[in-house]
């Protein structure tokens, strides 16, 4: 019988095109009948919209549109047992266009969005809710770091 805890967590991973691809990962359940697992996710907290059973693995891709994601992971057994939901972790989608950007940049996020040069100075904080445009027009052009909550998207001012 499924009864212990899973532990995981969000882990965004940057592949060779800048791009960030974000995966839920999670502690294997070392019980012998193991079936698999199921991550439940939504838009608030305690309440899962959706569920996905991902048999065997512990590691999920996925690709959202901007906004707060809440996820837990369930595992189950071979008789239909599952486990009580693992801790909730939750997730900031945001996005940041145009790259490059010339005088301004469009964010869609719900979040408090820091803006760090290259050398890792703040240059600017935005509390943004759905879509904002930010003049960042007085900015040398070079290369810039958009931070919501502990996602970091990169981009380049002409």
């Amino acid at each position: 019988m499924i009864t212990k805890s899973l532990i995981f967590s969000v882990v965004l991973l940057l592949n060779v095109a800048c791009l960030f691809a974000s995966f839920l990962r999670w502690d294997p359940n070392k019980e012998n009948d193991l079936a698999g697992y199921k991550v439940y996710f939504g838009t608030r907290s305690g309440q899962y919209d959706q569920a996905i059973d991902v048999g065997k693995i512990t590691k999920w891709q996925f690709n959202f549109q901007p906004g707060k994601y809440h996820f837990a992971v369930t595992a189950y057994d071979h008789s239909g047992n599952e486990s009580a939901f693992s801790k909730e972790v939750v997730f900031t989608e945001f996005s940041v266009t145009p790259n490059p950007f010339y005088k301004q940049v469009k964010i869609s996020a719900d979040c408090t969005i820091e803006i760090f040069n290259i050398l890792g100075e703040k240059v600017k904080e935005v509390k943004t809710t759905g879509v904002k445009y930010i003049d960042l027009s007085h900015l040398p052009p070079g290369l810039y770091f958009f931070r919501c909550g502990g996602r970091v998207l990169k981009r380049t001012k002409m």
